[in-house]
């Protein structure tokens, strides 16, 4: 999802901070993934709940590309702050 809000963003330091929740986002998957492993769960099952989010998230994606294709680049910078907030 950081990816395509990256791909909306114009601002230098909005710029930033998506880098930085992208970062922080990964460190997160790799860190709960170590954790899920020693207690011998398996970390890319696809759970119910895992589903839902990448059902949310895949919408939240889809709503910054359908605002990057109008070529407003405001509007796509507005829509990414407003998808990364409600993620």
């Amino acid at each position: 999802m950081y990816e395509t809000a990256l791909r909306c963003a114009f601002n230098a330091e909005l710029r930033e901070e998506f880098e930085r929740y992208r970062y922080v986002s990964m460190r997160h998957v790799d860190l709960l993934a170590g954790v899920m492993m020693k207690l011998g769960l398996e970390p890319k099952r696809r759970t119910p709940a895992a589903e839902a989010v990448r059902l949310r998230t895949s919408e939240l994606v889809k709503r910054m590309e359908t605002a990057l294709s109008t070529g407003d680049t405001v509007a796509a910078q507005l829509a990414a702050v407003e998808c990364v907030v409600r993620s």
